[in-house]
Formats: C-alpha cells, structure tokens, sequence
C-alpha cells in the first residue's frame, strides 16, 4: 500500500465519522425538538387547568357576593316597604294638609 492510498483511505473514514456525526447530530436536534414540543404542551396544558381553577374560584366568589348583596337588598327593600305601609296615612295626610292651606 502506498502513502496515497493510505490518505485516500484515511480521507473516506474521515468522511464516514462525519456522515455519521452530522447523522447523529440531526437526530439529537429532531428528538430535542420533540421534547421541546412536549414540554410546550404540557406546560401549556399546566397553565389552563390553573386559570379554570383561579376563573371557578374568583366565579364562586362573586356568585356569593351577588347572594350576600341580594340578601341584603331585600332587607332594605322590606324595611322601607314596612316604613311606607307604617307612616303612608300619615304622609298622606301631611301632604294633603299643606296643600290645602
């Protein structure tokens, strides 16, 4: 064998590696990206399940709140429907005496 077929060999193995490496390298790069893709997901699926959580609580909230106010509207609106009924004759009347004077 002479120095150039040796080189000439050397070169092909040379070549080889780098087909090989470059092989390798593309398919590290595609399976990181996958992994990627997957964390993406799942991060992403992480953050819904929390804001539906976070909207059903803040919802509750002010279901509540709606409630505790209705509640009280209807206490007020009773106390003055009870104080109407209670001084209405005499309002009534009142109106009636300053008009006709």
């Amino acid at each position: 064998m002479n120095v150039m077929d040796v080189i000439l060999d050397i070169e092909s193995k040379a070549q080889a590696i780098m087909a090989e490496s470059e092989e390798i390298c593309a398919e590290q790069s595609e399976g990181r990206e996958e992994e990627l893709e997957a964390f993406k997901s799942d991060i992403k699926r992480s953050a819904e399940m929390k804001i539906a959580s976070f909207r059903n609580e803040q919802n509750s909230k002010i279901d509540k709140k709606i409630e505790e106010l209705g509640v009280l509207y209807g206490k007020r609106t009773d106390a003055l429907n009870k104080k109407y009924n209670e001084n209405k004759k005499k309002w009534v009347d009142d109106i009636v005496k300053r008009t006709l004077m």
